[in-house]
């Protein structure tokens, strides 16, 4: 058999499905994983149609999602790129932000930062994409992780 032939059916066997644990290829192992991904998805995709939350890439393990926000004090919008990995529950959202914005790592890792927790306590992604809209300028300082740390204290104190 010519060696074109070979992987050429090769890829068309690769494409039906993915490996399990087993190594075979069949249904996946994660399948309540992804209805509560798929739900918390629907939900943003419902409640931030006017943030124009709209699928950009599906990839193999993250799909990509951009979200256009209008900043308070000023007259433009930011696009962020949310990343939703395929096991969102298991592992945290993500952010990215465009070139221009000229605090976007800061923002990124002080979103990112407390995105890691809110999924381990279980927040809906709405919720969390909703500290980024409503807490954009603070997540842009900083000293945010303390801030953050300061709060935390303040209110286990009120309790």
């Amino acid at each position: 058999m010519d060696e074109s032939k070979r992987k050429g059916r090769y890829k068309k066997y690769k494409r039906k499905g993915k490996k399990n644990e087993k190594g075979s290829v069949g249904v996946n192992a994660n399948a309540n994983v992804n209805v509560v991904r798929d739900e918390q998805v629907a939900e943003c995709v419902h409640v931030l149609k006017s943030y124009n939350f709209k699928l950009f890439k599906a990839g193999d393990y993250v799909n990509s999602y951009n979200l256009s926000v209008r900043e308070p004090r000023a007259a433009r919008h930011t696009k962020f790129q949310v990343l939703v990995p395929h096991n969102y529950p298991q592992s945290a959202l993500k952010v990215s932000l465009p070139q221009e914005r000229v605090n976007r790592d800061t923002v990124a890792r002080n979103f990112n930062l407390v995105s890691r927790r809110w999924t381990k306590d279980g927040v809906p992604m709405v919720s969390q994409l909703n500290l980024l809209v409503s807490t954009l300028d603070e997540l842009s300082s900083e000293n945010y992780p303390k801030l953050l740390e300061m709060k935390q204290q303040l209110f286990s104190k009120l309790q």
